[in-house]
């Protein structure tokens, strides 16, 4: 049997230990309102009914539970869940067992005593079939990491290609990238190899339309070597040379200036005295108009031979060219400049050669320098036709030349990424477990035939129809209300549902309650069950819902008879969990040593197991219960918000029914009642608190608001003060059978 449950994490409950709380029992009654934890409780039991852990526990399914000679069985171990023979009833096995459209119910699934040998073929399927499943799960996880890792791989690439080539580009872009690919049969060849590519490509890229043609740069005029030479083997003679001039140069260059200057004057610029004539006359005649003219052409030659200072004036801004051509035009630049250089070099020499000429005009000059002149032309017009044409044949052809580059990197990047190691072991991993699935999908669909074509030959559903119909004659005080009659000789597994031997429509809560109950406990009777009498624990979470007493009686009555001990059923072990505290009163009427009485609740957020307060027990009308529980927390506190809105509506409830028992809704009831009461009409606060917990306190969730202003506390405090104030002798019963 089952000690007790240690839980760390299921639905609410978090870091339950049992510590305080009885073991259990072989027969144990849990009771605790709506959204308590008692469905939840009962899923733990679940796991062991159906070998496998639930897939909706996303937040935390980590509890054991305790047996009786101290092991622990851990649901997560497959051996432990194994190990473990539990059949439980609740809302789940409702929905797993039973489907409820229109006047049909299908599923219900209770097998016969007959066709052993068929059967065991059945259960070999069965298990095998299980074992495939389990398998396919195993191949879907693994196709699910591997689909995950390959979808976040290219989330993530797409988000890097985005963001380094300025473009929109998404995982689905990548995808469409990957198959068009992987068509062409041509991933490695779109890999570019060489970097310098590679940067020349996203450069075009990215580039943006802002740029305009550039103008070609102007050549420079070319010095003329050959009159240049001529020009320093040129030679002239002077008809009367004076001595002091010819043997000084830079006089004699001094003195023919001033000569030029004086050509009108009558006194001398620089002594101020009378010019002298006969002097003048000899400085006419040593610069002759021949030797004036040559003197003229060295010198315009030599001004017109200058070194180039700087290209500012005639190259183009480098900031007028697209990115991609920027490295290119400033390499053509600095190969431009060191000719300049040289081109300075050689035009100093140029000049030297021409002072030298002006000093020496009667001797020849040797011109010996090797220099090609058109070197500086030839860089610029390499530019010009190079990187400026470049650049203005991308610009007339920029939307082309982009698209063009962004395709190509685009098939780049994927292609880099798909070749990759980790990217084709996942995508190889993923393919794989695809394959696998479809192979054991086409197993079981072969097992699932034979199975079927098994279950044939076995017809059984009409006993466990007939079994579902005497069990619900039972529950409806052997009343025919409902009953399932087969629905054809060929569809032997649905049935109709017949109200009064009539079709039945729009069933009630209560009436799919009762067949669903009538249904699990029928299934208890089946041959794959017999075997294991002794060995099974059962749950029963809710097994009513809109039923009234009567019907409690008798589900009841169902529940004795299965903890009742003779030689056909011998349950290992007893669980009944529920919110009816009629049911809850009549399942605990027993003195017996074997009974467990818990109390399922919240506690502010997280869900407890406590043991039921044996002074609580002896109070025997839910009413009762209800002002215990209630005066309880208006004094202690000890009961969560939450739940007391719960309490405080259904303890209204019977009391306005018992004062006023019209039919109507209950805020109309409590009014009624109050109309008989002016005293109590006058207490506008008290008034307004009870409604508030008609309208309000009894839904399924208390705001924060309310809890942190007190203001639940001040609702119960204010129905008792309504119940005193109504009827007084009541109240005063109620307070002396209060147990703190």
């Amino acid at each position: 049997m089952i000690k007790r449950i240690l839980i760390n994490k299921l639905g609410r409950f978090n870091n339950f230990n049992f510590n305080g709380v009885d073991d259990f029992k072989r027969f144990n009654v849990l009771y605790g309102w709506n959204y308590s934890g008692k469905t939840t409780l009962s899923r733990a039991f679940m796991v062991f009914d159906n070998k496998e852990i639930p897939e909706h526990y996303d937040d935390g399914f980590d509890f054991t539970l305790e047996k009786i000679d101290g092991s622990i069985l851990n649901p997560n171990t497959e051996a432990d869940r194994n190990s473990l023979q539990t059949k439980v009833f609740n809302s789940d096995y409702v929905e797993d067992n039973l489907f409820f459209k229109d006047t049909g119910a299908s599923n219900i699934l209770v097998l016969a005593d007959n066709a052993q040998e068929t059967m065991s073929k059945i259960e070999q399927l069965t298990t095998e079939i299980k074992s495939s499943i389990a398998n396919i799960a195993k191949f879907k996880t693994q196709q699910a990491e591997n689909k995950t890792y390959l979808e976040d791989r290219r989330t993530e690439e797409a988000r890097k290609i985005k963001e380094n080539l300025h473009c929109t580009f998404t995982a689905s872009t990548f995808l469409k990238y990957e198959r068009k690919l992987k068509e062409e049969n041509s991933i490695e060849t779109h890999i570019i190899e060489d970097d310098d590519e590679l940067c020349k490509k996203r450069s075009v890229a990215i580039a943006e339309k802002n740029k305009e043609n550039i103008e070609q740069i102007p050549l420079l005029p070319v010095i003329d070597i050959e009159k240049l030479k001529e020009l320093l083997n040129e030679t002239v003679s002077i008809t009367a040379p004076l001595t002091r001039l010819s043997n000084n140069k830079e006089a004699e260059k001094w003195v023919r200036e001033g000569l030029v200057l004086h050509n009108d004057a009558d006194v001398c610029f620089y002594c101020g005295q009378p010019l002298n004539e006969t002097i003048i006359n000899e400085l006419n005649a040593h610069f002759d108009k021949r030797y004036n003219d040559f003197i003229t052409k060295i010198e315009t030659q030599q001004s017109s031979i200058k070194p180039i200072s700087s290209f500012n004036d005639i190259l183009p801004d480098t900031a007028k060219f697209y990115d991609q051509f920027e490295n290119k035009y400033l390499k053509d630049k600095e190969n431009l400049e060191e000719l300049r250089k040289q081109y300075n070099k050689v035009v100093k020499q140029i000049q030297q050669f021409l002072s030298n000429k002006l000093k020496s005009v009667t001797q020849p000059i040797n011109f010996d320098i090797d220099y090609d002149f058109t070197n500086l032309n030839t860089q610029i017009q390499k530019i010009n036709d190079g990187v400026i044409k470049e650049h203005n044949t991308f610009n007339e052809n920029f939307d082309k030349q982009k698209e063009i580059a962004l395709e190509e990197l685009c098939k780049h990047y994927v292609a880099e990424i798909i070749v990759g190691k980790d990217y084709t072991s996942a995508e190889k991993a993923m393919n794989d477990a695809g394959i696998g699935i479809e192979k054991t999908t086409k197993e079981i669909d072969e097992k699932e035939k034979e199975k079927k074509s098994l279950e044939a030959k076995i017809s059984e559903s009409v006993a466990g129809a007939e079994k579902v119909n005497t069990i619900l004659k039972r529950l409806f005080m052997g009343k025919t209300e409902i009953e399932l009659a087969q629905k054809s000789p060929i569809e032997t597994k649905k049935y109709i549902l017949k109200r009064n031997g009539k079709p039945a429509h729009h069933l009630s809560e209560g009436e799919k309650t009762a067949i669903s109950f009538a249904h699990f406990l029928a299934s208890l009777e089946s041959k794959d069950l017999v075997d294991k009498y002794g060995e099974i624990i059962l749950y029963i979470d809710d097994p009513i819902s809109s039923l009234d007493n009567n019907h409690i009686y008798a589900v009841f009555a169902e529940i004795d008879r299965l903890r009742q001990e003779d030689n056909k059923r011998k349950y290992k072990q007893l669980f009944i969990s529920t919110h009816n505290y009629h049911l809850f009163r009549l399942l605990t009427e027993r003195d017996e040593k074997y009974i467990g009485v818990y109390y399922i609740k919240r506690n502010k957020d997280d869900s407890v197991i406590e043991n039921f307060s044996k002074s609580i027990l002896q109070q025997k009308s839910e009413y009762t219960f209800l002002f215990n529980q209630i005066k309880k927390y208006i004094d202690n506190s000890n009961e969560d918000d939450y739940i007391i809105g719960h309490f405080l509506r259904r303890f209204l409830e019977i009391f306005a029914t018992y004062k006023n028992p019209t039919k109507c809704e209950l805020r109309t009831r409590i009014q009624q009642i109050v109309d008989l009461k002016p005293e109590y009409k006058t207490n506008e606060t008290l008034l307004q608190a009870v409604y508030k917990t008609v309208n309000e306190e009894s839904h399924t969730y208390i705001t924060n608001e309310v809890i942190n202003n007190g203001s639940i506390k001040n609702t119960a405090e204010a129905v008792l003060e309504f119940v005193k104030i109504v009827d007084p002798d009541q109240y005063s019963f109620l307070e002396q059978n209060y147990t703190p």
